[in-house]
């Protein structure tokens, strides 16, 4: 059961599409970090152009630092999964202000900026569930801690029952908590909807709920960009109307993320999935992030996830490894930024003009293990600028 939890010739146009109030190119300490992935993507250059005023971005995940310095005043909850706890801790905040930081954050005092610091954004809180896996895993852990990956898997031979309760409740969860997410963030405005998830594997009434609420959102000329996962599994039943809705994958350099680790004696490999579905590729390595800016936050006696006591290394980090969750708020960064720059755009042109303007990789065209290729800031903000809106629809 699969976890839901991963032109030339435009140029010159372009320069004469250059909105009033675009933001000029940040500096500061962790801005000066972020040169390499802006500089590939071409974001300054579309900065020219677009800074994603005018555009609401949703964002669904478990949890924000609505407080982080770099995040006050930006994002605003406009919806809480009423089925799960809310803990305020790192691992329930961390991922979903990892995610708004990249899309929308300012530079405070130094501070990373976000890829869209004129648009507006909106959290949709999922919570988290009672986590039977991961607190099985961290007590097992404790009472073996020379154990190795096999010997603990091995243990979970006894433990069928309990799992698939639990997958089965992680499903229903995960399901309700982003069509809840998804109908409270369209009715709120938003035009740009992150969701940081692989919503593939999903059945029956859970499948149903989330394809009925993605297609108000599509209904509503919404945008969704969705993660690829990071199985480097095929995969082609990812839900959601596919015009509007595009499924984002990680890159490293000018390839595919994948990577093996060794946790506990086992190698586990890792990496964007990919198959028919797949639509664009975004950086998730070596990018600067805004961590929960709470120190008590980082030490928990129990929770939904158990225990744990982490370091807290600062308010921004350099994040190692994001896979597609990363990838995903590059891609909606940039949904909004074309929809800045020509607001008569649909969400199907908007989510076209992304894949029309990726930069591919071989073999030439789309392909399953890419899909079109690496999002390209300054080509598709430059493309939306000279695109005509789309014809009315036809009177019934």
């Amino acid at each position: 059961m699969k976890n839901i939890f991963s032109l030339a010739a435009l140029a010159a146009t372009a320069m004469l599409a250059g909105c009033a109030g675009a933001p000029a190119g940040p500096s500061g300490a962790w801005t000066e970090k972020q040169t390499v992935y802006f500089d590939l993507l071409g974001v300054n250059e579309a900065w020219i152009m677009a800074g994603g005023k005018g555009v609401t971005i949703g964002i669904i995940d478990g949890g924000f630092d609505y407080d982080h310095p770099g995040l006050k005043g930006r994002i605003r909850q406009v919806y809480s999964y009423p089925g799960a706890h809310h803990p305020t801790d790192m691992r329930t905040l961390a991922h979903g202000t990892f995610i708004a930081s990249i899309i929308g954050a300012v530079p405070v005092d130094g501070g990373m900026s976000g890829l869209c610091p004129d648009s507006e954004m909106l959290g949709a809180d999922m919570g988290i569930i009672e986590h039977w896996r991961t607190r099985y895993r961290v007590k097992y852990f404790a009472e073996h801690p020379a154990a190795t990956a096999g010997e603990y898997e091995k243990s979970l031979e006894d433990k069928k029952s309990e799992l698939e309760e639990f997958d089965k409740k992680w499903l229903q969860y995960a399901s309700s908590s982003v069509a809840g997410g998804l109908r409270a963030l369209t009715d709120s405005g938003a035009k740009v909807i992150a969701m940081s998830l692989m919503l593939a594997g999903l059945e029956g009434d859970d499948l149903k709920q989330l394809e009925d609420a993605m297609a108000y959102a599509a209904a509503h000329d919404v945008i969704m960009i969705v993660g690829a996962g990071n199985n480097a599994d095929y995969i082609k039943d990812y839900p959601g109307p596919n015009a509007a809705t595009l499924v984002t994958g990680c890159s490293v350099g000018g390839a595919v993320w994948t990577q093996t680790t060794n946790q506990k004696g086992k190698n586990y490999t890792q990496g964007t999935n990919y198959g028919p579905d797949l639509d664009v590729l975004a950086p998730c390595m070596e990018v600067v992030v805004a961590n929960p800016h709470e120190p008590a936050w980082y030490k928990v006696s129990d929770g939904p996830r158990g225990p744990y006591d982490v370091k807290f290394t600062g308010e921004y980090e350099v994040y190692p490894a994001g896979g597609t969750s990363i990838s995903v708020a590059f891609a909606a960064g940039l949904a909004a930024l074309v929809r800045s720059a020509n607001p008569a755009l649909t969400a199907e042109q908007t989510a076209e003009i992304i894949r029309k303007t990726a930069d591919d990789f071989a073999p030439p065209g789309r392909d399953d293990a890419n899909g079109w290729g690496r999002v390209n800031f300054y080509r598709a903000v430059s493309l939306a600028a000279q695109t005509a809106p789309a014809p009315a629809p036809a009177a019934q």
